[in-house]
């Protein structure tokens, strides 16, 4: 039988194009602030210093305030009301993922995978506007379920977010992969699960010596599963 699948999203299927400052910044000047580049950039880094932390990935209200504080003290740094209307603009456009893209080879890579007869599915840390994103990208086609942390209650890299996607799939952890950019999250806590890890990019420190499969793009993905599986 084909390994199940996992994957992740957040720098895995769809990244920050071409990142979450920069994102913000562009939507700053859709708003009509005088807002360059490098200045956008060093509101959202002091913004997320002085806030600390990262949005809850399971308690809706906890994980909607982190965010408008976020947007609020972004809107403050170009002398913007912080709980005025820039704030909610921004807060609405990350909600509808406005900012958020597959990689160039995302499509095509899901596209080779489901041709093999691999089965997927995604398990992510995320709100409630999962589904709704990866529809608006043309992804949500290629997986039988989505399991997320909002709606099960449980994140990685906890077990029970992936146990639950293992009952779903009704495939033992021996038979699954999970993909994923994190190597808490995603590697660690798959290995807690039995699931075979594989960890994509580099922006997430390996302790020396990890043997975890690593890919630099999802289009590698294919390759390794061919050769190491």
């Amino acid at each position: 039988m084909a390994e199940f699948l996992f994957f992740d999203v957040g720098g895995t299927l769809l990244h920050f194009s071409p990142s979450h400052a920069a994102a913000v910044g562009e939507a700053l000047r859709d708003l009509g602030l005088d807002a360059p580049q490098e200045l956008a950039a060093d509101a959202v880094r002091s913004a997320r210093r002085a806030l600390g932390g990262r949005p809850d990935p399971v308690d809706l209200e906890a994980n909607r305030e982190w965010w408008m504080d976020l947007f609020g003290r972004i809107a403050g740094g170009f002398g913007c009301d912080p709980e005025g209307a820039v704030r909610d603009e921004l807060y609405a456009r990350h909600r509808a993922g406005d900012w958020l893209l597959p990689a160039g080879d995302t499509v095509a890579t899901l596209e080779c995978l489901a041709s093999r007869g691999h089965r997927m599915a995604v398990i992510s840390n995320w709100d409630d506007t999962l589904t709704t994103i990866l529809e608006r990208r043309g992804l949500i086609r290629y997986f039988e379920f989505i399991v997320c942390s909002a709606e099960v209650g449980a994140a990685k890299p906890g077990l029970p977010i992936f146990q639950a996607a293992l009952d779903r799939a009704g495939v033992p952890a021996a038979g699954a992969v999970h993909v994923g950019d994190e190597f808490i999250a995603d590697v660690t806590g798959a290995r807690g699960a039995g699931i075979r890890p594989v960890l994509i990019g580099d922006r997430s420190p390996v302790p020396d010596g990890d043997p975890v499969e690593t890919i630099a793009h999802l289009a590698e993905l294919a390759v390794l599963l061919t050769v190491a599986g």
